[in-house]
């Protein structure tokens, strides 16, 4: 039995669990999401602030 490939929704969603923002949304830039893009960016400079 093979296990199913992550999609990049599903690597995303880890990276943000991660903290890795920008890297999560370079994911939804390179996938046609720019709203949730830059509503990471905006996270990730946001927490970059403290």
């Amino acid at each position: 039995m093979s296990r199913r490939a992550s999609s990049w929704q599903e690597e995303a969603y880890a990276l943000e669990l991660a903290g890795e923002l920008k890297r999560a949304a370079e994911l939804h830039s390179r996938n046609n999401q720019p709203l949730q893009a830059a509503r990471l960016y905006q996270r990730a400079a946001e927490e970059s602030d403290y």
